[in-house]
């Protein structure tokens, strides 16, 4: 009888440590996750203001043109959008969809 209590009281402490390393381990794993949510959120809030001050300098659209830096620039501006979409952001500059819209009524024309 003693022995099974003994047995017993051993299996719990040992589990017991085992669950609360495990929770440990991931309080910190779901700290790491929130960061790198942080950073990526920033970097997409970056890169859309890259492509924002891109169109701001770039008035007469030679980057949207239909040449190499026209793709690349297209290219760019349509991995952002996918990041926002997967992030849940929406875009964060008006003047981006605005000429996201003027280079759409472009190319119908």
């Amino acid at each position: 009888m003693i022995w099974w209590l003994s047995g017993f009281v051993a299996l719990s402490i040992v589990l017991g440590f085992a669950t609360w390393n495990l929770l440990r381990q991931n309080d910190e794993a779901e700290d790491y996750v929130a960061e790198l949510e942080g950073y990526i959120a920033t970097l997409l809030v970056a890169s859309q203001a890259a492509i924002a001050n891109m169109q701001v300098v770039d008035e007469s659209g030679a980057f949207e043109a239909d040449d190499e830096i026209g793709v690349t620039f297209q290219a760019l501006k349509e991995v952002i959008a996918d990041y926002a979409e997967v992030m849940g952001l929406a875009p964060a500059d008006e003047a981006l969809t605005e000429q996201q819209g003027r280079s759409n009524a472009n190319e119908t024309t």
